[in-house]
């Protein structure tokens, strides 16, 4: 991509196609001038009047999966019909649907009930488990441009995006964020696992700058906020609190094929994010405040020191 990562992108003029109904977020589909689909969120609001910074850390999202090897929607910053926020664009190939993990999950294991969301049960989003996950995911090839994963199927894939989300804190891999591609009629295009989307809800995005900049003085305080990043929105018993993020990211590697296991231990292991967090300590973002990029880019460098411990203990 051949732009400047913190230029943002004026879409306030783009024809508006619909809204996105399985979004909880302010988000509508927008078609650019060259035809082409993005999904406009714009940025969250607080009842105090706060702006989050969903749009920022989405982008920084892809920035870190670029280097991870991890095949992500194309997401820039943008000024859009309703203020500033991000667009994400279209990872829907043609001649091609998308089924969300909400749907292809229950229909490929033939489960009678899929109950991600109901509360007071003995289990919380029962279904939703990453060995269901993949073996829902058998026989789905890895996401369209991903020749760089040799190799690897649609699961293999997936747990590459479960290292990402222990990298940047994304708490927020439910059932709907994340999808296959299923050819829209019968041939011999395969079926392929989507590339990774939605990851605004991460790199402490909602806190106040307070927070950020005393979690940032103190490592004591940082880790004990990247340890509370846990993996909720998988399958897990009520009574028992949900691992992190990072212990998801190792046993969902361990559910791999060998190959997979092998790849992504070593992607994370000789990852250098410094560029990554070069270019958030200089971006020329007025979203982005000084304590916010200052805790984003320890965080990123903490949680990749977790992750590697977790892979050598696991892996």
């Amino acid at each position: 991509m051949n732009f400047d990562w913190w230029e943002r992108v004026d879409c306030s003029g783009w024809d508006v196609l619909t809204d996105e109904t399985q979004s909880s977020e302010d988000a509508v589909w927008l078609r650019d001038p060259n035809r082409i689909r993005w999904l406009y969120k714009a940025a969250g609001v607080q009842d105090d009047g706060r702006r989050d910074g969903e749009d920022w850390a989405e982008l920084i999202a892809t920035m870190v999966s670029a280097v991870l090897g991890v095949p992500c929607a194309e997401v820039r910053l943008c000024c859009g019909p309703r203020g500033e926020g991000s667009i994400s664009r279209t990872v829907i190939p043609k001649r091609y649907d998308i089924r969300e993990g909400l749907i292809w999950v229950p229909d490929q294991l033939g489960l009678e009930e899929y109950r991600p969301r109901r509360s007071g049960e003995s289990v919380k989003r029962p279904g939703h488990s990453l060995e269901k996950i993949r073996d829902s995911l058998r026989g789905v090839s890895k996401p369209p441009g991903a020749e760089h994963l040799a190799g690897l199927d649609g699961y293999d894939t997936f747990a590459g995006y479960l290292c990402l989300d222990a990298l940047i804190a994304n708490r927020d891999r439910h059932e709907q964020n994340w999808a296959v591609l299923e050819p829209a009629l019968a041939g011999d295009e395969p079926t392929m696992l989507a590339p990774s989307f939605d990851h605004g809800s991460g790199l402490g995005y909602n806190l106040t700058d307070d927070a950020r900049r005393a979690k940032a003085a103190d490592p004591g305080a940082l880790e004990r906020f990247a340890v509370k990043g846990t993996a909720h929105r998988f399958e897990h018993s009520k009574d028992t609190k949900p691992i992190t993020l990072v212990a998801a990211a190792a046993h969902g590697l361990s559910l791999a094929t060998p190959t997979a296991q092998a790849y992504w231990r070593d992607r994370v292991m000789e990852l250098d994010l410094s560029d990554v967090c070069a270019a958030v300590m200089d971006a020329a973002c007025d979203a982005l405040s000084d304590p916010a990029r200052t805790m984003a880019t320890k965080l990123l460098d903490m949680n990749l020191r977790r992750l590697r411990d977790e892979l050598d203990h696991r892996i």
